[in-house]
């Protein structure tokens, strides 16, 4: 559980989100490998669709 009342805390775990985030695009630029950024309210059709035609 995340106290989302306290700023530090808010802070502290959006630049660990950073990180994490950060640490997964290198890890798959690396390899060679593909990721999509989308948030759960966008259609992932679209992204997908929109990925394999850039590649």
């Amino acid at each position: 559980m995340v106290n989302t009342s306290s700023k530090s805390i808010r802070n502290k775990y959006a630049a660990h989100h950073l990180e994490c985030a950060d640490y997964f695009k290198n890890a798959f630029t690396k390899s060679d490998s593909g990721a999509i950024d989308l948030e759960t309210k966008e259609s992932y059709t679209k992204k997908l669709l929109g990925y394999f035609k850039a590649r």
